[in-house]
């Protein structure tokens, strides 16, 4: 929005002249959606990474316990009595995986803060922890939740026959 932005400026009584560069502005914007790209990009590659690590717990308990599901089964167990264990532990190792990187940063956070704020002049504002952490924390536990049901549920639908 540079041309309304200068438009604007220029409109203001008192201002001569606005010096703008519509290169700068592009090639800051195309860096933008490089770097937007490269985040999707590397987060896509670290969620199949965590359903690939919860997969193989997972698959790992199931067949250690095979004799033990066999055994349910004849003695009548239900589909969901046999395959709940193996979710719930899935969704714990979930939770767990989004509750240890939020304690680190919420240790980080504010001397991250006071470095930028104390080794850069510029008039820089940013969220208290509280304010960061107060949408952090729900959506990093659901998508950590999220992704332990879904590898083990993954899982379970492959090794357990259902």
């Amino acid at each position: 929005d540079q041309d309304s932005l200068v438009s604007y400026i220029e409109s203001i009584a008192g201002v001569r002249e606005v010096k703008r560069s519509a290169e700068v502005a592009g090639t800051l914007s195309g860096a933008s959606k490089m770097v937007g790209a490269g985040s999707a990009v590397l987060i896509l590659i670290l969620v199949l990474v965590s359903v690939f690590l919860i997969h193989s717990t997972i698959s790992t308990g199931i067949v250690v316990r095979k004799p033990e599901i066999a055994i349910m089964r004849l003695m009548g167990a239900s589909d969901f009595f046999i395959w709940a264990p193996f979710i719930i532990e899935g969704v714990i190792i979930g939770f767990i995986g989004s509750v240890i990187p939020l304690v680190i940063l919420l240790c980080v956070y504010g001397r991250i803060i006071d470095y930028v704020v104390n080794r850069f002049t510029a008039n820089l504002t940013f969220l208290t922890t509280g304010q960061a952490f107060g949408v952090l924390v729900p959506v990093s536990l659901a998508i950590g939740v999220g992704i332990g049901f879904l590898g083990s549920f993954i899982t379970v639908r492959r090794n357990l026959n259902y």
